[in-house]
């Protein structure tokens, strides 16, 4: 690849001597860089720029030598652009990496909950033959904990080799690159995942009291049977003998057998 041609470098810093006008301006810096605990280099440079700054702010500069300085600036912040999104680019490709890998490891755990939940809360950080670094949302930790078994065996089946998982707890996922994992796809937006059905027996358990960790593993152990058998498992998971009032839809549902 050609590189792109670079503008020439700002003129190092010259050093300039002044001679004062008098031996009364001449003290008068002494004594001043004294009593400030300042050189008198550093204290003259300093009174260099704020003349230079006002005469600048009052016109008083020759035009062409500020249209030259402000040219060669912006030929700096030129280049420095070009490398902010050079490295920018390099960075979100291996974002992007990540993330497919993540995607096929996903693809190998059979539970479609455990998928849903690596695809929302966790994040693939770092892959190795020796290592896997995983970014999990810290509310989440305790329950991607509880997989991390299954989760190793999909990295090992992925990679071929038995390289050691690290869960790394982190504030927010970083959710700029990434899209969701659903149906063996990973897709660009993410959607309303409120209405699947398995959203929907899980809140049901939820409802009855019992936690989101519980409800899952209930699903996942009926998974494939009709609505009202989950729903009387996920009831009888809490000790529920009879319905709640307000769910009188179930009764409707049980009669039909709606799937």
């Amino acid at each position: 690849m050609v590189e792109p041609s670079r503008p020439a470098p700002m003129p190092s810093t010259n050093r300039i001597s002044v001679t004062t006008a008098s031996a009364t301006h001449q003290k008068l810096l002494e004594y001043e860089a004294a009593l400030t605990g300042r050189s008198i280099s550093s204290l003259a440079s300093s009174l260099l720029e704020e003349i230079l700054n006002t005469k600048l702010n009052e016109g008083k500069l020759h035009p062409t030598a500020v249209r030259l300085a402000e040219e060669l600036v912006k030929a700096r912040e030129h280049s420095l652009k070009s490398d902010h999104e050079s490295e920018l680019v390099t960075l979100h490709g291996e974002a992007y990496k990540l993330d497919a890998e993540w995607a096929k490891i996903l693809s190998l755990l059979e539970l479609p909950s455990t998928r849903n939940l690596l695809a929302q809360q966790a994040q693939l950080k770092a892959i190795d033959s020796d290592d896997v670094i995983v970014g999990v949302n810290m509310g989440w930790l305790g329950m991607v904990q509880s997989r991390k078994d299954l989760i190793e065996k999909a990295i090992h089946e992925y990679t071929g080799e038995k390289p050691k998982l690290h869960l790394q707890p982190v504030e927010v996922i970083d959710g700029s690159n990434r899209g969701y994992f659903t149906d063996g796809v990973w897709a660009e937006n993410p959607v309303d995942a409120g209405n699947t059905f398995e959203d929907e027996m899980v809140r049901y358990g939820m409802n009855y009291g019992l936690n989101r960790e519980h409800a899952e593993d209930v699903y996942e152990k009926y998974q494939g049977q009709p609505r009202y058998r989950i729903r009387e498992e996920m009831r009888a998971a809490t000790g529920a003998d009879v319905r709640r009032l307000d769910d009188i839809h179930d009764s409707i549902d049980d009669a039909n057998f709606n799937f």
